[in-house]
């Protein structure tokens, strides 16, 4: 068991989480799409990723193998950012302007959405993510732009673009 007295961040970041799930409804979509994200980012060698490892050297893994402990971990070190993102997400200003940046296409790079880009950033307070993310051209959405837009019954044209075309988009900052 983790004592989480000394994590405020993460504290802090579980009332957001709460104060979300209350006022939206796409926050466990939103939730789950960037706990997926920050997974990924978690197995990145980025150099200038200070914060989580910081995190969980703060963490006590009680004589585990830092290996295993880093996978165990993962989740409690990565929470505050994953919540950050998840609002961001659940956000239909942000969607509407990333939406109308796209000009209703799925890009081929995150480069071409600096919205999306500075928006991520910005809400997980890593200014050099623009850069890092805007490298990236690999993951789902660069294999699945031609079903960007799905049909499914009940649901009207834009929010069937809108909500596919943002998990493919997000899944591609893995």
């Amino acid at each position: 068991m983790v004592n989480l007295a000394g994590f405020g961040q993460v504290m802090e970041a579980r009332h957001r989480h709460v104060r979300l799930l209350r006022r939206s409804t796409r926050a466990a979509d939103a939730f789950e799409v960037a706990q997926a994200v920050t997974a990924a980012w978690w197995w990145q060698t980025w150099p200038r990723e200070h914060v989580w490892p910081a995190r969980l050297q703060s963490v006590d893994s009680d004589g585990l193998d830092q290996d295993a402990w880093r996978v165990v971990a993962r989740e409690l070190v990565t929470y505050p950012e994953t919540v950050a993102l998840a609002t961001l997400l659940a956000g239909d200003d942000f969607r509407r302007r990333v939406v109308a940046e796209a000009q209703g296409h799925v890009p081929f790079r995150l480069a071409d959405l600096p919205t999306l880009l500075t928006a991520v950033a910005g809400c997980v307070r890593r200014p050099w993510y623009v850069e890092q993310l805007a490298q990236e051209t690999s993951g789902p959405s660069s294999r699945g732009r031609t079903s960007a837009c799905g049909h499914g019954a009940g649901q009207t044209l834009w929010a069937r673009r809108c909500g596919r075309w943002l998990r493919l988009t997000v899944s591609a900052l893995w």
